[in-house]
């Protein structure tokens, strides 16, 4: 039987980052592509994260901004990420 999902609130351990990223470490290089919205940027503090407690190997890591253009706000929430 499925897990029913996580409450939003709920925040993940270092175990369970380590366990859930596991199967990136297999890669060589991995790009991210974030835009500055929520969840691309929830996503580069993971990423983050898990290279710095996570087991090695790990890959290369490069971070790129997009600007969507989806929403009159993107181009306001790209720009932080670059300081990020």
């Amino acid at each position: 039987m499925r897990e029913p999902p996580r409450p939003v609130t709920a925040a993940f351990d270092d175990a369970e980052i380590v366990r859930l990223m596991a199967p990136l470490g297999s890669f060589r290089n991995l790009l991210l592509a974030v835009s500055g919205g929520p969840d691309s940027t929830a996503l580069a503090l993971l990423v983050a994260r898990w290279l710095a407690i996570g087991p090695a190997p790990k890959p290369g890591v490069i971070v790129v901004t997009v600007d969507h253009g989806l929403r009159l706000e993107s181009a306001a929430e790209a720009a932080p990420v670059a300081r990020l």
